[in-house]
């Protein structure tokens, strides 16, 4: 719980980058209250700038619905701070924050917004500073990748009674500044296919998995010139900007090496060997059939195995998609006559019906054995992700030649996969309700794992950073 920490100082006016670690502890849980105290241990050694400080934030959770507020405050905050010579006591502190979050099947997304306000005494009682800042945040947490990205505005204003210089004067000194930052921290897994160099192996590679953890800070700042003794030299700003960065060393897995035989050579091999890696696909079989129909019952396997995704209440009886093949089976009754609990694909059918991202077909039947359709394969995407609400009004064309054949259904989610990029089509059409075989299967699960570590990534972080 104690990590690298960088942030970047301007009580003194002017940009110092400070160095160190922060822990982060639990305290302690009381009804819809959880208390969190940070512990920083900053410095700087060549500006003399050091900094202890301990802040308890207790947050008040409420849920509504699939939706969850959480409400912080600022309840102890102590800070210890040294500059050279001088010495910053923390006078008074306030902090609130607010942050919704809407808990979609595969991801859950949140925003917020925040207030800070610090008053800081100068060498008890020469001067104060004052620092506030408004803030707002946007993120999301999934299982090929977190991203979060904050938007910051800090001013500082500050008055100091200059002590006599060399000509007898004295006075009241003030200034202020502005920064404006803008920082994301992001949690990436990727997927890399090594190949073996020798020829004399059992296996030609396999995929590695790397997890890495990068925090990007980037700032603009006006600031006021000081002269060589400290004073203010009015009329001058200091005007600049920066980015700057934190990677953790990255952690790395090998997959295991399947043993599929009737693949090599096909269109959509590396997108079926990669599933298989990751064990979205059954290893019972060592045979794919790529031409094959994907069934109803095996995509509701492979689309909660590939986003990791949990049931609600039994938050460990669905295996990691690195784990084990086989899900535990829940016990009780199954919701559909056509899916008892000894089926091999029940956990996944009833942990997707009730995520509410597939539905049956009617008459208390879910067709486990039903070949999946085009249009229903990507629902079930869009809807796990929560998506279909970017859809424009009714009345809109998806663009397709086809579009009359697309089912009323289906129509926003497939409108908003072609956006996302997640389907093209084929000559401008869709073909909606054709079957999904296998191998099409595989090329959409790995499109989607793409979108998640990649594209969505690109939106809450470098959209928002590199916006001007």
């Amino acid at each position: 719980n104690e990590f690298q920490y960088k942030e970047m100082f301007f009580l003194t006016g002017r940009p110092i980058e400070l160095s160190g670690t922060v822990q982060v502890k639990p305290g302690r849980t009381r009804g819809d209250q959880e208390e969190i105290r940070y512990t920083y241990k900053l410095e700087n050694q060549e500006e003399e700038v050091r900094i202890n400080r301990t802040v308890t934030v207790t947050n008040t959770v409420s849920k509504y619905e699939n939706q969850t507020i959480t409400k912080g405050e600022l309840t102890k905050y102590s800070e210890t701070l040294r500059i050279g010579g001088q010495r910053y006591d923390l006078e008074d502190y306030t902090m609130y924050r607010s942050v919704v979050t809407d808990h979609q099947p595969a991801i859950d997304y949140y925003s917020g917004n925040w207030t800070v306000r610090k008053v800081y005494s100068i060498n008890r009682g020469e001067g104060r500073t004052i620092v506030e800042t408004v803030g707002e945040l946007v993120g999301y947490k999934q299982a090929w990748g977190d991203t979060e990205t904050q938007k910051m505005s800090i001013r500082i204003s500050s008055e100091r009674n200059r002590p006599e210089n060399e000509e007898g004067n004295t006075g009241k000194e003030e200034w202020s500044g502005t920064i404006d930052l803008i920082t994301s921290i992001n949690r990436t897994r990727d997927l890399t296919y090594v190949p073996n160099l020798p020829t004399q192996i059992s296996f030609e590679g396999g995929y590695l998995l790397t997890e890495q953890e990068e925090s990007v800070l980037n700032y603009t700042y006006n600031l006021p010139n000081f002269d060589e003794d400290g004073s203010v030299i009015n009329y001058s700003r200091n005007r600049g900007e920066n980015t700057i960065s934190l990677t953790k060393v990255p952690t790395q897995k090998r997959l295991p090496i399947p043993q599929v035989k009737d693949v090599r050579g096909h269109w959509a091999e590396a997108d079926i060997m990669r599933l298989y890696s990751l064990g979205v696909f059954d290893w019972k079989d060592n045979y794919f059939g790529a031409r094959l129909p994907m069934t109803r019952s095996q995509f509701a396997r492979a689309i909660a195995l590939t986003l990791e995704l949990k049931p609600k209440e039994e938050k460990n009886s669905v295996q990691s998609i690195l784990g084990r093949n086989n899900a535990n089976q829940n016990s009780g009754q199954s919701k559909f006559s056509d899916v008892p609990v000894t089926h091999p694909d029940y956990p996944y059918v009833q942990l997707i019906e009730e995520k509410g991202i597939i539905a049956g077909i009617g008459g208390g039947l879910f067709g486990p054995d039903k070949a999946l359709t085009r249009a229903q394969a990507i629902t079930i995407i869009i809807r796990a992700l929560g998506l279909q609400v970017l859809a424009p009004t009714p009345g809109y064309s998806t663009g397709y030649r086809d579009d009359n054949a697309i089912p009323s259904w289906a129509r926003d989610e497939i409108y908003v996969a072609k956006e996302l990029g997640l389907v093209v089509g084929s000559g401008g059409y869709l073909y909606p309700n054709e079957i999904m075989t296998r191998a099409e299967t595989a090329v959409l699960l790995n499109k989607l794992i793409t979108y998640l570590q990649k594209d969505l990534r690109n939106d809450y972080r470098e959209r928002i950073i590199y916006y001007r």
